[in-house]
């Protein structure tokens, strides 16, 4: 019922938006600048569209989203001008965003792309990154952070754990694999702690 409730504010929100600003590009509606980008200014609309269901393919759980509803809600948000997209790596919908954005045909360049990966090790988070970018049909994320960075069951058997009580050599690993592929270029920005 919470989650109801929010979502009904935020579709309240977003539908004000688009009735009072026609947005047509990322440069044409409310943005963030981001601080820590390296390759070029990187803004961030304001609003923007997460595509994570939390039922399951059974209606168990609330209101599923896989490919379809990640394609038709992709959609009609971008026809309706928003430009920020937000999915995962364990999101079921995240095949229909990629589709959903090429069907548009809103240039790559106007869409901001949000997508994040589990704190699974170096090599782990390397492969699941060009899932991502196979499913969402592009060459690059916008921003790419560690999903789920806290403390998590231990009862998972990813070699960043073995001998470890804790996940923190996972996050250090993944951590390591988000600068690797910004080096590469491939991430306009991720979040980047600097030494004062």
């Amino acid at each position: 019922m919470y989650f109801q409730h929010i979502f009904s504010v935020v579709l309240f929100t977003i539908s004000i938006l688009c009735a009072t600003t026609e947005m047509k590009s990322v440069k044409d509606q409310p943005t963030v600048r981001l601080m820590n980008a390296v390759h070029g200014e990187v803004l961030m609309p304001v609003v923007g569209l997460g595509t994570f269901g939390y039922g399951r393919p059974d209606g168990s759980r609330g209101e599923y989203w896989g490919p379809e509803q990640g394609y038709n809600s992709t959609l009609a948000w971008l026809k309706a001008g928003g430009r920020r997209l937000d999915s995962s790596a364990g999101y079921e919908s995240r095949d229909g965003v990629g589709a959903g954005w090429v069907a548009s045909g809103i240039p790559r360049s106007e869409i901001f792309l949000t997508s994040k990966v589990n704190p699974y090790g170096y090599n782990e988070s390397l492969e699941t990154f060009a899932g991502i970018l196979t499913s969402l049909k592009t060459n690059y994320i916008d921003l790419l952070l560690v999903h789920w960075p806290g403390q998590r069951s231990t009862s998972y058997n990813y070699p960043c754990l073995q001998g470890q009580s804790t996940w923190a050599n996972c996050r250090m690993q993944s951590w390591q694999a988000l600068e690797t592929i910004f080096n590469q270029g491939q991430v306009r920005c991720f979040p980047r702690f600097y030494k004062s």
